[in-house]
């Protein structure tokens, strides 16, 4: 029996990363695929709250001192960034 829901259920890897070297504003994300050896574009120019919502506290306050990489469900991606991988 096919599951539609697995790919929602299924968590991703992603690099959240500025767009410039400011590093304030417009993020791009990227998924990380093949342990990190490529990467693929999914969003950009996504704000702040955007990457608020799509990462959990913890996460969140990991990102705002400097990591850049996470594991999130497919639904959280589509949810904020209207992606589906």
């Amino acid at each position: 029996m096919l599951d539609g829901f697995k790919a929602m259920r299924k968590t991703y890897p992603i690099t959240i990363q500025a767009a410039d070297m400011s590093g304030c504003n417009d993020y791009n994300v990227y998924h990380n695929r093949y342990q990190g050896t490529e990467s693929r574009l999914v969003a950009r120019r996504v704000s702040e709250d955007q990457v608020m919502e799509l990462l959990n506290e913890r996460d969140y306050s990991k990102f705002r001192e400097g990591k850049g990489d996470f594991r999130v469900t497919g639904q959280s991606l589509c949810d904020v960034l209207q992606v589906i991988i």
